[in-house]
Formats: structure tokens, C-alpha cells, sequence
């Protein structure tokens, strides 16, 4: 991660944004925040290396799209998962209907 971080800071005119995958994004994004910068900061420094406004401008919309995107994918839910899931917790109640249900007057047998 930080020898890409490093290509694409000696070379940053080049970078085609949009190009990039989403992965790298984030892992840009994740860096910033680990370095503890605000995205003012990020830009400002991005500026000193040479990138253009468009590029800080393409990045920037490239992270909001992906939070949106996981935002999105968090609202989607897996019909297998929720069905298994259901199933699941059906399970457990019929268990626990099934252990109250031998539960005698302490009376042991056998």
C-alpha cells in the first residue's frame, strides 16, 4: 500500500483518476485517515505534488460514491441470509419450547 501510495506521489500528474480501481480508493482514503488528515489537508498536500483541481475533484467524488455504495450494499439484504437466519432463530424457539415441555416435578426416571 505505501509503495503505491509513494508511485502515485512521484508521479501524480499522470494518475487518471477515474481510472483507478475502487480498491485503490480506498485504500488512499484509508491512509488519509490514518495519518490523521483532514480532506482539506489531503488536497492541500495532493496540490504540492502537482495534482490538478480535477484530479483532487475526481478523487473526492470517487470516495463519496463508494461510501454511497456501502451505505447501499448495507441496505440490501441477503435473501438467503435472511432466510437462513429466520430459520435459524425458528430453531432455537422450537428447542426451547422442547426443554420446557420435559421440564417435570423433579421427579427423575430411569
Amino acid at each position: 500500500m505505501i509503495g503505491s501510495i509513494t508511485t502515485f506521489a512521484q508521479d501524480v500528474k499522470s494518475v487518471d483518476v477515474n481510472a483507478l480501481p475502487q480498491s485503490d480508493i480506498q485504500k488512499a482514503q484509508k491512509a488519509i485517515q490514518d495519518a490523521g488528515l483532514s480532506t482539506q489537508d489531503a488536497a492541500n498536500i495532493a496540490r504540492q505534488k502537482g495534482a490538478t483541481e480535477q484530479q483532487i475533484q475526481d478523487f473526492e467524488n470517487r470516495v463519496k460514491e463508494g461510501s454511497n455504495t456501502s451505505k447501499t450494499e448495507n441496505v440490501i439484504s441477503d435473501p438467503v441470509q435472511e432466510a437462513s437466519e429466520s430459520v435459524e432463530e425458528q430453531q432455537n424457539v422450537e428447542k426451547s419450547k422442547r426443554k420446557t415441555e420435559f421440564v417435570t416435578d423433579g421427579r427423575i426416571f430411569g
